[in-house]
């Protein structure tokens, strides 16, 4: 079986962790955007029970963009709204970072979980500013789980 990263409204991305159906042992699920400003719209991340156990949980981020008549919010991707947002409504809550190269974006899941899958909602009015995040599941102890 295949642990899912899917980009909704971009691409699949798979990843393949020890050959299980499962990704065991998560505590934080981290999205780096490399040499681009980070924008998320929700990330969902689903334990083997199919409970999104990152919905309401803390995050720790690089700080959000300002200058833009609408406010971005680090804890907007896991207030629950599965559904791809369009930025440039302010009335959907949303986050872009403040940096355009080094950004990050990392949820803690509470507690060890087994994850079967993550979502990605990416931003519905220009999904390909997206395309080139890394997810990593992390252990309790920062170990790299799944990339």
């Amino acid at each position: 079986m295949i642990f899912i990263l899917l980009f909704v409204n971009v691409f699949p991305f798979w990843c393949y962790p020890n050959k299980l159906d499962y990704c065991p042992g998560v505590r934080y699920a981290r999205i780096d955007a490399g040499t681009n400003y980070l924008q998320i719209s929700q990330l969902a991340v689903y334990n083997i029970s199919g409970v999104n156990v990152a919905k309401g949980k803390n995050v720790t981020s690089t700080a959000a963009y300002v200058g833009d008549p609408c406010t971005y919010y680090p804890s907007a991707p896991v207030d629950g709204v599965l559904a791809p947002k369009t930025f440039s409504i302010c009335t959907y809550k949303a986050y872009i970072s403040s940096l355009s190269s080094g950004a990050y974006w990392q949820v803690d899941l509470g507690s060890t979980q087994s994850i079967s899958k993550v979502v990605f909602y990416n931003r519905l009015d220009n999904p390909t500013r997206s395309v080139t995040y890394t997810l990593t599941l992390y252990s309790s102890q920062n170990t790299v789980i799944c990339t």
